[in-house]
């Protein structure tokens, strides 16, 4: 329906694919660039990671890293330079990152 006219659209097309480390890989990189994929377009991007199985024996390294590049981010307004996490697309957006942080608290 976007072709019938010139109309700004917003595509979400699946994916979920997710990111595997394993205790041979180079931990750091992969939890910076992960986390960087994760939250590219603010996470709603079809090609965003939303999975991270990461083995057990490197599970705390890659967390460290991973928590820390996330800090790291600057959040704000989208259309200001160095701007790396904008805005949610829609309430919906908005409700459902509600739910996934309080989920993520529930558990620890």
């Amino acid at each position: 329906r976007a072709a019938e006219g010139v109309k700004p659209i917003t595509l979400e097309l699946g994916g979920h694919g997710p990111v595997l480390v394993f205790q041979d890989a180079d931990v750091e990189r992969a939890a910076v660039e992960g986390a960087a994929n994760r939250f590219r377009g603010t996470g709603q991007v079809c090609i965003s990671s939303t999975r991270f199985l990461i083995q057990r024996e490197v599970y705390e390294e890659f967390a460290e890293h991973f928590v820390s590049a996330t800090r790291a981010l600057k959040v704000g307004d989208g259309m200001q330079p160095g701007t790396q996490v904008g805005p949610l697309a829609n309430p919906r957006q908005v409700a459902k990152m509600e739910e996934l942080v309080a989920d993520a608290v529930a558990r620890g």
